[in-house]
């Protein structure tokens, strides 16, 4: 029988041959038929065939993905970087957002902004004057059409990938252009400006200084021009004293304010601008001491307190140091001044403190006594110890201390007085009169009655009711000064008469 070869038959080989094929086949289905596996089992090595294999399509995968996201960036980059002909985000010139226009819609506002920021004048603020810098001076141009094509064009420099950048960059972060490079100054008239400003300013520190001229006068022969004190008392040949006020060291940094001149105008911002220049001042000249080394101070008089009787007082010699401050203080820096000495009469002179004091009668009064040589040798005595006594403002006369326990050791005598119900005789008798004049000039002087006692029966020396007893150690009659005044008492006996004096200042008449 013929058989024919089919898709699944080999030409069969030498006998060796299959024989090496039939062994093979054989250990293929033992393997089988045990249970083992066709593949390699696990922790075996992978064949290097598979390895490559399996490499190949992991490396061909990833590049299909990168290709895909190079193609998507690529894309993206062209989109954003394409040119829309308009100016990016956050683009600032001369405090304008240009932001989304065009060159000419830019260029337009620059315009419209220049003008109305450079159309004024720059003013520089220093501590004592001004530097006014005016725009048809500074010649100042804005050149917009320039500044407009740099505002577009930023962003727009280099590959798509810069451009892109840029852009986007643009969008995060503001970028604020400078007008320096499109403006026109005249900065010879600025540095000019400026330089003279500095050349005004320079100074050189000094310090003031005092003298003295000539000799000082016998001043013996002006006590009687005292009272002259409206008008300065200038003796001839005297002292003149020479003053010359300090000066301040000044130094203005010219350069600093030129180069923040032209920075206000870079930025578009001509605001006042303050700035202050070095200023070293002089010592403040002590006129105190000056004074103390060259005149002689007046010296006032003083009012005694007990007796009311000023001192004399004593003439000056020099300035008025006040006076002389407010020439100091208004002289420009380095001036002379000349100041003639003059007679410098006391605040306070004897003839001025004494003036007010004692110059009215306040009161008087005088009360007639019967001819009783003991009763008028008690008026006497207590009239004696009144005589000239000095009431100070505010302080209380008391009847009894001033006069004191009326003994025969002082010379009282025995005399009528009143004892309750009955008149005997007593040392000191009578002097109630003396006690009873006083109150009535504290009634007539408007004084304060502090103390005052009433006889039993009524008395012939004064009007009834204007009367006051005393006796020691139990009534006394006290009176008040409440004026601003000393008063004087004056008190005497004489021609039958018991007179009282209240010498003080009548102020009813000047209120």
């Amino acid at each position: 029988m013929n058989i024919k070869k089919g898709k699944f038959t080999k030409p069969r080989g030498s006998a060796a041959q299959e024989r090496a094929r039939l062994e093979a086949d054989f250990k293929r289905m033992t393997q089988s038929a045990g249970g083992r596996p066709d593949r390699e089992p696990a922790g075996a090595q992978e064949p290097e065939a598979r390895r490559k294999k399996r490499l190949k399509i992991t490396a061909i995968s990833v590049a299909a993905v990168l290709a895909v996201v190079v193609l998507g960036l690529s894309f993206f980059l062209w989109s954003y970087s394409r040119d829309d002909g308009l100016i990016f985000d956050n683009v600032y010139a001369l405090n304008l957002n240009l932001s989304g226009m065009t060159q000419e819609q830019a260029a337009q506002a620059l315009e419209t902004q220049a003008q109305s920021l450079y159309g004024q004048s720059l003013v520089i603020h220093l501590q004592d004057r001004d530097l006014v810098l005016p725009p048809e001076n500074t010649k100042v141009r804005l050149d917009a059409q320039a500044m407009a094509e740099a505002a577009y064009q930023y962003g727009r420099d280099g590959n798509m990938f810069d451009r892109a950048r840029a852009r986007s960059e643009a969008a995060l972060s503001t970028h604020t252009m400078e007008a320096a490079d499109f403006l026109t100054l005249d900065k010879g008239y600025i540095e000019d400006a400026v330089n003279q400003l500095g050349a005004d300013l320079e100074s050189t520190l000094t310090q003031p200084t005092a003298q003295v001229e000539g000799q000082r006068p016998d001043l013996s022969g002006y006590e009687g021009e005292t009272g002259q004190e409206q008008t300065p008392i200038i003796p001839e040949n005297g002292q003149t004293l020479i003053l010359r006020s300090g000066q301040p060291g000044r130094h203005l940094d010219t350069q600093a304010l030129e180069d923040r001149i032209l920075k206000a105008f870079s930025q578009g911002d001509l605001s006042p601008i303050s700035i202050t220049y070095d200023e070293t001042l002089p010592e403040k000249l002590n006129l105190q001491e000056v004074f103390q080394k060259y005149c002689l101070a007046p010296v006032d008089a003083v009012l005694d307190e007990t007796t009311y009787v000023a001192s004399q007082e004593t003439l000056g010699y020099g300035f008025v140091v006040e006076e002389v401050q407010k020439q100091l203080d208004s002289a420009q820096p380095g001036q002379e001044l000349r100041v003639p000495f003059q007679i410098l009469v006391p605040e306070y002179t004897k003839e001025s403190l004494e003036a007010d004091l004692f110059r009215d009668v306040l009161a008087y009064a005088h009360t007639d006594h019967t001819w009783n040589s003991n009763r008028t040798r008690n008026l006497e005595l207590a009239c004696e110890a009144i005589d000239g006594y000095i009431l100070k403002p505010g302080a209380v006369f008391s009847f009894n201390e001033t006069v004191g326990e009326r003994t025969a050791e002082k010379g009282y005598k025995a005399a009528t007085v009143y004892s309750g119900m009955e008149s005997v005789q007593e040392l000191g008798g009578g002097v109630c009169q003396v006690a009873s004049t006083l109150y009535y000039c504290t009634l007539y002087a408007d004084l304060e009655v502090v103390s005052r006692a009433v006889h039993t029966f009524s008395v012939d020396y004064v009007p009834m009711g204007m009367d006051a007893t005393v006796y020691w150690g139990s009534l006394d009659y006290q009176f008040r000064n409440n004026t601003d005044y000393p008063i004087k008492i004056n008190a005497s006996v004489h021609d039958g008469y018991v007179d009282i004096e209240f010498i003080g200042t009548d102020t009813k008449d000047t209120m």
